[in-house]
């Protein structure tokens, strides 16, 4: 098990980043459909099981749904009582999302030479915000960071500088949070697109690298584009404590009750080719008791 860390129910995620490190923010982003949400989803039972709190952020509003669908799987696999429960909260305004990562009273306006600016003042009374949730032992989970300020900041040249500097205030906060609970780490989703003229290109994160060169450690979801393989994905370390960027990737299947780690043996018989990845035994990640 990963020490000063909140452990993973992925071997490889324990052993190559060393689980998801105290006090730092971990990314993982891909494309949309990549099964994002699915991993976090399983990440918040595993640590439940691990006797950790979960406090997910959903700044989408489509968590609902597979959390109906998955719960009792991931219940049943990791052996998490019925009294543990995820604390969902669902925020969608990015002034709003702000507000609840930061206390401090924002506000975004528009100039017509300098596009959208942020200023706020501390808020000194705000009983909705992170912090309320948050205690020591605590994995914050935040899917996805990057959807509040797409919705309140278009692509224009003028609202970039903005855009950098709201998702940076944001993470201040969140970092803030983190470093006041003994303990505690944070995982968000980033959401990313392929080239439209070359796919076999590597995914872009939405909203610039702000997210990406802040998190200790970056991990790229990604897709394999033969479709023998539509129920595999490849997980690829971009940034890593222990290795060189790009260096590290291993290959994970969706089955029936979620994610399991699988050796780029199994990928080659169904494909033909060999190929690339890391192999740690699935043994590796102990049940709850």
């Amino acid at each position: 098990m990963p020490n000063n860390a909140v452990p993973s129910s992925i071997p490889l995620i324990n052993s190559i980043f060393g689980g998801y490190a105290y006090s730092e923010l971990t990314a993982i982003y891909g494309v949309p459909m990549a099964g994002k949400s699915l991993l976090l989803l399983q990440e918040a039972y595993y640590c439940l099981s691990q006797g950790y709190r979960v406090v997910w952020i959903d700044t989408e509003g489509g968590i609902s749904r597979m959390h109906e669908a998955w719960a009792d799987k991931f219940r049943s696999r990791f052996r998490v009582p019925n009294r543990k429960h995820i604390d969902f909260i669902t925020i969608r305004s990015p002034i709003r999302f702000l507000r609840f990562l930061t206390g401090y009273d924002v506000q975004i306006e528009y100039g017509k030479k300098t596009g959208l600016t942020i200023k706020g003042r501390l808020k000194k009374k705000d009983n909705d915000l992170l912090s309320k949730h948050v205690r020591d032992n605590t994995l914050i989970i935040i899917d996805s960071f990057t959807q509040p300020f797409r919705l309140g900041f278009s692509s224009d040249s003028q609202n970039l500088p903005a855009r950098a500097s709201a998702m940076a205030f944001a993470l201040s906060g969140l970092y803030d949070i983190m470093d006041s609970h003994s303990n505690t780490a944070a995982i968000t989703t980033v959401h990313a697109s392929l080239n439209p003229t070359n796919p076999y290109e590597r995914a872009n994160p939405h909203g610039g690298n702000t997210i990406l060169y802040n998190a200790k450690a970056v991990m790229l979801l990604d897709i394999p584009k033969s479709k023998k393989l539509s129920d595999f994905r490849r997980l690829i370390a971009v940034r890593t404590p222990y290795a060189k960027s790009w260096t590290k990737l291993f290959w994970l299947q969706i089955q029936s009750d979620g994610y399991h780690q699988v050796d780029p043996s199994k990928i080659q018989e169904i494909t033909g080719y060999e190929v690339a990845g890391e192999s740690v035994p699935e043994e590796a990640v102990p049940n709850a008791d």
